[in-house]
């Protein structure tokens, strides 16, 4: 089977976390959003087969959301239950990362730029935040700490570092 050279690129610059189930259509998304609209019509069987066929020891499986692929060996999860989430952090944001988790798998994102986007969504763009009944600012750092429990809800890990245009994080 003929692959095109843009899948043997982005295969080459994707991070795939070993031992980490990976949603299907997220790293279909992922595929065709690095294209530039050029596959949008691709076929997700096709990719599917692609990614069997291209990438090196890789399994794959079906479950209640669908098809995942792994690299490697299952590790231990370490998920937390969705009543720790909205503990760990608030209702607000539970709600909008359980919605909006599937659009960041993969991308290398700005921390502030995500937060930004949640004070948008959910609060008007203010900078604050009622969390148990108190009105709190909510901070970079505080951003940082509800991504990682985000993280952990839903067995996903979050690479992160700093470049010139500030802190960056992966979703994987």
């Amino acid at each position: 089977m003929v692959v095109p050279k843009k899948f043997i690129e982005w295969r080459d610059n994707a991070y795939f976390p070993y031992g980490s189930k990976i949603r299907g259509l997220a790293i279909y998304k992922n595929f065709v959003g690095s294209c530039n609209g050029s596959f949008k019509h691709l076929p997700k069987r096709l990719f599917y087969s692609w990614v069997r066929d291209n990438i090196n020891d890789i399994r794959d499986g079906k479950d209640a959301r669908g098809i995942w692929f792994m690299i490697g060996d299952e590790k231990i999860s370490d998920t937390i239950t969705p009543s720790s989430f909205i503990h760990y952090t608030c209702v607000e944001f539970s709600e909008w990362f359980s919605k909006n988790y599937d659009s960041f798998l993969f991308s290398k994102l700005s921390s502030a730029g995500l937060r930004q986007q949640f004070l948008d969504d959910m609060c008007d763009g203010r900078e604050s935040i009622v969390v148990n009944g108190k009105n709190v600012h909510l901070t970079k750092q505080q951003f940082n700490k509800w991504l990682e429990h985000g993280a952990k809800r839903f067995d996903l890990q979050i690479l992160s570092g700093r470049d010139g245009l500030g802190r960056w994080v992966i979703i994987t």
